[in-house]
């Protein structure tokens, strides 16, 4: 399983690793855009969190629970 590695903006700039693939059609995001302590997919700008949890989907008022990615 690939990962991707983020270190987060705290002081205590924990690494955090989250699952290199995004839940809706399996894009990089390693390939994606960093914003914040989260990370945009770059295929359909879903934004996932430190928490690998869906926080923000383009078009989409309501994010399914079930929107996220693995945490490492």
């Amino acid at each position: 399983q690939r990962q991707m590695c983020i270190r987060d903006s705290t002081q205590a700039g924990d690494l955090i690793a989250l699952e290199d693939r995004c839940c809706h059609r399996h894009a990089p995001l390693s390939v994606g855009k960093r914003e914040g302590d989260c990370v945009r997919c770059g295929y359909h700008g879903l934004k996932f969190d430190h928490r690998g949890q869906c926080v923000e989907a383009p078009g989409i008022d309501i994010i399914p629970v079930k929107a996220r990615v693995k945490r490492y």
